[in-house]
């Protein structure tokens, strides 16, 4: 899979695409003034902090979509077929939705007991 991002309306594929998020922080890292490939390893970084930007909006978007449909399904008594018989698993999913959507908003997140 590609991974790409887009930037004033024009869609750009990321950077050193062969190497792990890790292994380009670990580059930024030890990065000196003097090495060769300094332009290229910034421009990689650039493109995966984009990146992971637009990955991060796309997830946010799929747990509020989800968290909607649970409590939806939770309110109109139709989730039964989430507790398997279990009384309360599908109040902690629904508060780990929760503080999955709070922490990535940046907001604080409740203590899930």
């Amino acid at each position: 899979m590609t991974r790409t991002y887009t930037h004033n309306g024009w869609t750009h594929e990321i950077l050193l695409s062969d190497l792990t998020d890790d292994q380009i922080a670990n580059r930024v890292r030890m990065l000196m003034r003097s090495d060769l490939d300094h332009e290229l390893v910034v421009q990689a970084a650039r493109d995966r902090i984009k990146c992971l930007s637009a990955e991060k909006a796309d997830l946010l978007s799929c747990c509020k979509a989800v968290l909607e449909s649970l409590e939806k399904l939770a309110t109109d008594g139709e989730i039964i077929w989430l507790n398997n018989g279990l009384p309360g698993v599908h109040e902690s999913a629904i508060e780990r939705l929760k503080n999955v959507i709070a922490q990535a908003e940046g907001q604080p997140v409740s203590e899930i007991g």
